[in-house]
C-alpha cells in the first residue's frame, strides 16, 4: 500500500491512466469469461433466445477504458464537479433564502462556497482536478499502508505479551464399532 500510494503522488499523471486502464483490462477479462461461458452454454439452452452475448458490454466498455483512459478521467471529473456545483450552490441559495426561518450559520456558507468553487474548478480544469483527487488517494493509500504496518507491531507485541493458552488435547486412539 505505501509503495502503491507514493507511486500515485509522485507519478499521478501516468497512475490516472493506468488505473483506468487496468480497470478496462479487468472488464475485458471479465467479459471474455463471461462470452465463453455463454457461447459454451448456448447449445444447452436451445429455449432462450439471446440477442447480445453475455460480456459483450463488458467487452465493449474494458476496451474503451482502455483505449481512451484519459476521456474517461474527463468524464468522471465533469460529473464530480456538476454535483459539486449543484449541491453547493443549492446549499448556499437555502442558507441565503431560509435564513430567517432555519438562522444563519457561517460554516454551513463557508462549505457550500468551497463545494460551488470546487465544481467550477473541477468543470474549467478537469485534469488537474483528477490529479488531485489522485494525490490525495495516494496519501490516504500511504497512511493506510503505514497503519497496517504499526497495526501487524501491536498485534505481535501484544501476542507476545499474552501467549495463547495452550490446552492439554491428548491424541486418543479410537476403535470402530459396528
Amino acid at each position: 500500500s505505501i509503495a502503491v500510494g507514493i507511486a500515485i503522488i509522485f507519478v499521478p499523471d501516468l497512475s490516472i491512466d493506468l488505473l483506468i486502464q487496468v480497470l478496462g483490462g479487468l472488464l475485458i477479462v471479465d467479459g471474455l469469461i463471461n462470452l465463453f461461458v455463454s457461447i459454451i452454454n448456448k447449445s444447452k439452452q436451445q429455449n432462450v433466445m439471446m440477442i447480445v452475448p453475455r460480456g459483450t458490454t463488458s467487452l465493449i466498455f474494458g476496451a474503451f477504458l482502455v483505449l481512451f483512459p484519459s476521456l474517461i478521467v474527463g468524464i468522471f471529473v465533469f460529473l464530480i464537479g456538476f454535483i459539486l456545483i449543484i449541491a453547493g450552490g443549492s446549499q448556499l441559495i437555502a442558507q441565503i433564502t431560509r435564513r430567517n426561518i432555519l438562522g444563519f450559520s457561517w460554516l454551513i456558507t463557508i462549505f457550500s462556497l468551497i463545494g460551488l468553487l470546487a465544481g467550477f474548478f473541477m468543470l474549467v480544469k478537469p485534469f488537474k482536478s483528477a490529479v488531485t483527487i489522485l494525490i490525495f488517494v495516494g496519501a490516504l493509500i500511504v497512511l493506510f499502508g503505514v497503519g497496517e504496518i504499526i497495526w501487524s507491531f501491536k498485534i505481535r507485541k501484544f501476542q507476545k505479551q499474552n501467549p495463547r493458552e495452550q490446552s492439554n488435547i491428548v491424541d486418543a486412539e479410537y476403535e470402530e464399532v459396528e
